[in-house]
């Protein structure tokens, strides 16, 4: 089985991920990393594979890497956010609304941003207590463990697939509406990067509730998001180590 692996750079739970897919004997996995945004320009020499796996993977792909030439048996992007949320900055916008949970997903990839049909998902409580930081490591750890679940099923069924091909003669790409969860969708318009740029912006005349509101949804340690206020031409970031 051959897998081009698509993942963040410097990212702890990407690396975890890797590592993972190394277990699996027979399987030929090429990584490529990233930690900028944009389009992805990928080589026609990685292709073809049976398997793209987009984690944390920050730039987009082009349509073309995900037809049928290109990817023999299906390509899946785990998405750091519950259906409801597509797109970037999931958890900034779940604090700020006060929403009462949070989930994790996996669809399957075409030309639309996360927008596939969905094949696996994981939700819980939001604790009071979480800020970004601590709601982005239950996140990572939570999609750590979908992308273990349903890459192991898919090696197992990948490999008995080529048992059965000559008897079933169909191949897993034409079989994975099975993998769907039912009757969940993802919701609304994509979101990004700039509105959370927005969000973190502080208009002078912000009254307290609002205030407090922005820096629940936005502030994390050595953030270039951190709250903001301009003064007369001049940038003020919110640095405290923890504001209260």
């Amino acid at each position: 089985m051959k897998i081009l692996f698509l993942c963040r750079e410097n990212c702890r739970v990407s690396k975890l991920a890797y590592k993972h897919l190394l277990k699996f004997k027979g399987t030929l996995v090429t990584k490529i990393e990233s930690d900028e945004r944009g389009k992805a320009i990928l080589s026609d020499k990685l292709f073809p594979v049976d398997y793209i796996l987009c984690f944390r993977y920050p730039k987009i792909l082009a349509e073309h890497n995900l037809s049928q030439g290109y990817v023999m048996e299906g390509a899946i992007n785990f998405h750091p956010a519950p259906p409801r949320y597509r797109g970037s900055g999931a958890i900034n916008h779940a604090l700020y609304n006060g929403d009462k949970s949070f989930g994790v997903t996996a669809h399957l990839m075409n030309k639309g941003i996360d927008s596939g049909h969905i094949v696996g998902l994981r939700e819980w409580p939001i604790d009071p207590t979480y800020d970004v930081s601590t709601l982005l490591k239950v996140a990572e750890a939570e999609l750590l463990e979908l992308f273990k679940e349903i890459t192991t099923e898919l090696y197992h069924e990948y490999n008995q697939s080529l048992e059965d091909q000559a008897e079933v003669g169909d191949k897993l790409f034409e079989r994975q509406t099975r993998y769907r969860v039912q009757k969940v969708f993802f919701e609304g318009s994509p979101h990004y990067i700039e509105e959370i740029n927005k969000m973190s912006h502080i208009d002078p005349n912000i009254d307290e509730k609002e205030l407090r509101k922005i820096i629940h949804a936005t502030w994390i340690p050595d953030s270039k998001h951190n709250p903001y206020i301009n003064v007369h031409g001049y940038k003020f970031v919110l640095k405290s180590d923890r504001p209260e």
